[in-house]
């Protein structure tokens, strides 16, 4: 989820997949030419045959769904009747309102964070970003059974130790001024066979030029400091 680089970010997971014989389902939105670029599988999708299942739950529970929630629940139910090993979705306007949401998803990608659907989701990048912020228990789960220490920085620090203080987390939790703070921080704690994973919440943009200067950052800073 996030603003842009969503589907990019999709797109780059099933061409791994595919390339090491990963079975997969990929959704994606919106599309080109025809709805069925939504759904990308190694398989042919029978549509017709999910529609039908689509419009009995919509007669039985007097619903009518919109575009973007019919197309998702053909790409989930394709997913369910099949053997494919993993579900790539690409969220839709992301957070707590997005129809995807309902997935008790094990893995989340958030991508950078800018200015879309403001009507529904605020028109500051906080506001914005708390939306979007709102992952599943799953993950939540995820994050106490491997996590020891979270140490977060740059702008969006506080909206993120914010959201995550709501919840019932077991790990530590810590804001520094610095990535370099930080890994002195870590190395006080850090054990043997231990990881330290840095992982750019939303773009980054705000404490480095581009991608490629965050990695260097870090990797002098690791050759620095330990």
């Amino acid at each position: 989820m996030g603003t842009n680089g969503k589907t990019s970010t999709a797109m780059f997971l099933k061409n791994f997949m595919d390339k090491n014989n990963i079975s997969s389902l990929l959704f994606t939105s919106p599309h080109l030419v025809s709805y069925k670029e939504r759904i990308e599988s190694s398989e042919e999708i029978e549509f017709d045959d999910f529609y039908e299942q689509i419009k009995f739950f919509e007669n039985k529970h007097n619903l009518e769904l919109g575009y973007f929630e019919t197309l998702f629940l053909v790409s989930c139910l394709a997913f369910l009747n099949s053997s494919y090993e993993y579900f790539i979705c690409e969220a839709g306007i992301g957070g707590k309102l997005d129809t995807t949401s309902i997935l008790q998803a094990k893995n989340v990608v958030l991508t950078n964070i800018g200015f879309d659907h403001t009507e529904l989701l605020g028109d500051t990048h906080d506001s914005i970003l708390k939306e979007k912020i709102h992952i599943s228990n799953s993950i939540e789960n995820f994050f106490n059974e491997k996590l020891t220490s979270l140490n977060l920085y740059g702008k969006d620090a506080m909206i993120i130790k914010d959201y995550l203080m709501n919840k019932k987390i077991k790990f530590d939790m810590k804001r520094f001024v610095s990535l370099e703070d930080i890994l002195l921080s870590i190395k006080q704690i850090i054990k043997k066979d231990e990881i330290i994973l840095l992982s750019p919440g939303c773009a980054s943009q705000d404490m480095f030029i581009n991608y490629q200067d965050r990695g260097n950052q870090f990797v002098e800073l690791c050759k620095k400091i330990f």
